[in-house]
């Protein structure tokens, strides 16, 4: 997935996934993408963000049909 914005800033890049890292300034925010993060790791699945080479922010999931399978 990716959008047309101006992607993400290097600190986040680094710390994407971590709980608690949030451009939000509210108690709590940056858990949701944490735990997202942790259930496809979970699943033997991968995620990776990136800034596009052309602008805007890139974050590809990647599951295994096995984890899909079982889902189901």
């Amino acid at each position: 997935m990716s959008d047309g914005g101006s992607g993400f800033r290097p600190d986040l890049l680094d710390d994407f996934g971590k709980p608690y890292c949030t451009t939000k300034s509210r108690t709590g925010a940056g858990l949701g993408l944490f735990l997202v993060v942790n259930v496809i790791r979970k699943l033997g699945g991968t995620v990776a963000a990136k800034n596009a080479d052309e602008g805007g922010a890139c974050v590809t999931l990647t599951l295994p049909v096995a984890a899909l399978k079982s889902a189901a």
